[in-house]
């Protein structure tokens, strides 16, 4: 069961915003995420975004709320990464083969109580990464994709949790599916890696 006993979209209570900003451009998202308030909701126009990076914190019970005004009506070719405490993504679609380094790649969750939720990830790559330095961490209701990762010796894995004392992760219901292929002399390939992967 995860800290809030349920999830906006999967099921529960997304808690009630102090502001909301909605966007419907990259720049616009990109210039609310750098200014995020404990309690905000930035809502996503249906479109097209880019990645981004959340350094800024809620508070718990007052998250930063990212979300799609329509389920999977936001569309995030890109990175995501969640580095504040109490940061939520709720609805987006994200597909990633942006740069060179593949395990840069997806959704990466580092900061305490981050949440993703009835999003799809669909990755050349790590699809989501918990980090060690992560605590009480949820994903949930989401979809990973694992179908653009080509058959090769590399070590694929749609999630990917870091080992770490007190992390405390909650992962469920979720659906994965085209689990990353073995070929050549790579490491074993599965949906998902719990310990100290680089």
């Amino acid at each position: 069961v995860p800290p809030d006993g349920g999830n906006g979209e999967g099921g529960g209570t997304i808690p009630a915003p102090t502001r909301t900003i909605n966007v419907s451009s990259a720049s616009q998202l990109s210039s609310a995420v750098s200014n995020a308030r404990a309690g905000d909701h930035i809502v996503l126009a249906n479109g097209s975004y880019s990645g981004f990076t959340v350094s800024r914190s809620g508070q718990s019970g007052k998250p930063i709320v990212i979300r799609a005004a329509n389920k999977l009506g936001a569309k995030v070719n890109g990175h995501v990464e969640l580095n504040g405490n109490d940061v939520w993504v709720l609805g987006i679609d994200l597909t990633d083969r942006t740069g060179s380094n593949w395990k840069e790649r997806g959704v990466k969750l580092n900061g305490d109580r981050t949440r993703l939720s009835s999003s799809r990830v669909k990755v050349e790559g790590r699809g989501i990464e918990i980090g060690t330095a992560s605590k009480n961490a949820v994903v949930d209701h989401t979809e990973l994709d694992g179908s653009l990762n080509p058959c090769e010796a590399r070590t694929y894995f749609l999630m990917v949790i870091k080992a770490g004392e007190g992390m405390n992760p909650h992962i469920y219901r979720n659906y994965f599916h085209d689990t990353p292929k073995l070929c050549g002399d790579g490491d074993d390939q599965s949906a998902m890696h719990v310990g100290g992967t680089s």
